[in-house]
């Protein structure tokens, strides 16, 4: 081989190689600083889109993430709904409906799958293999697969705020190619949430149904 040709393919490895480990930086960066995230508070926009049906739909609303594993989504369009979780059983309160969806948190979380580790102390990269997809200057996108099969996920990507690490968005993506992009703004982390916030108690006049997801 030519000695051109071996500088060529030297500088060609090395650089792959440096790719290869800032990529590996960007991922553990993300996940230090969620494993450090006590508390998440933001407004959001939730984007859904039926492949087979063409059907897509718009809500909004505030989240707020606690460890160990508490989730409440609070709707306000395009109806009020309140999605509780104590990390155990998950509630959906339908007030139009006087309505109570009892689940169990697990089944009932497949679109917020990424998000969950967020609300725990567990790494992404346990449960995901991961690379770094898209860089931009100001922000970044994790794509991330399922090491193993998990229910209503196929594929998700997660985009990065470069400046302070915040998620910004996360889409989910189940073996049907629907669609679920969840986009967040107004974030605030590690600020008091008091636990009151993901019990539930029934309030009076409402029917509670029991649920159960493949």
């Amino acid at each position: 081989m030519r000695p051109a040709a071996r500088a060529a393919l030297v500088a060609a490895a090395l650089l792959l190689a440096s790719v290869a480990l800032a990529s590996s930086g960007l991922i553990e960066q993300v996940q230090d600083k969620y494993l450090r995230t006590s508390s998440i508070k933001a407004s959001f926009v939730q984007k859904t889109a039926s492949k087979a049906m063409m059907v897509a739909s718009t809500a909004r609303g505030t989240v707020f993430i606690k460890k160990p594993g508490k989730m409440r989504w609070d709707y306000d369009e395009p109806e009020v709904q309140s999605f509780v979780s104590n990390g155990s059983d998950a509630w959906l309160v339908s007030p139009a409906e006087r309505r109570i969806y009892l689940y169990k948190a697990q089944s009932a979380l497949a679109s917020k799958t990424a998000l969950m580790f967020l609300a725990g102390s567990e790494r992404l990269d346990r449960h995901f293999s991961m690379e770094v997809a898209k860089e931009g200057k100001e922000s970044f996108t994790l794509e991330l697969v399922p090491k193993e099969r998990l229910a209503g996920v196929m594929r998700m990507s997660l985009r990065v705020l470069r400046r302070g690490l915040f998620i910004r968005s996360v889409t989910t993506v189940d073996r049907l190619g629907n669609t679920n992009t969840l986009t967040f703004s107004r974030i605030t982390e590690n600020g008091f949430i008091p636990d009151s916030m993901f019990k539930f108690e029934v309030p009076e006049g409402f029917t509670v149904e029991r649920q159960r997801l493949p």
